[in-house]
């Protein structure tokens, strides 16, 4: 996730992904500004809030042979 200089506020660029269309959601959660965004239930939106990333071995059937 982007979040501010002073961790305060998150845009809405997550490498899991939100459903679209779905604006900041700032401190609050709507966009607002509140200081914090300790009150942030990423439960409340839907989608997977995770990201997986296979393990090397596990990426060899991708590679392209030389």
């Amino acid at each position: 996730m982007i979040n501010g200089s002073n961790h305060d506020y998150l845009s809405n660029q997550f490498l899991g992904g939100l459903t679209p269309p779905q604006g900041n959601l700032g401190g609050d959660g709507t966009g607002g500004f509140n200081g914090t965004v300790g009150q942030i239930n990423l439960n409340n939106f839907a989608g997977e809030q995770f990201l997986v990333v296979p393990e090397p071995a596990g990426m060899a059937p991708l590679r392209r042979p030389a």
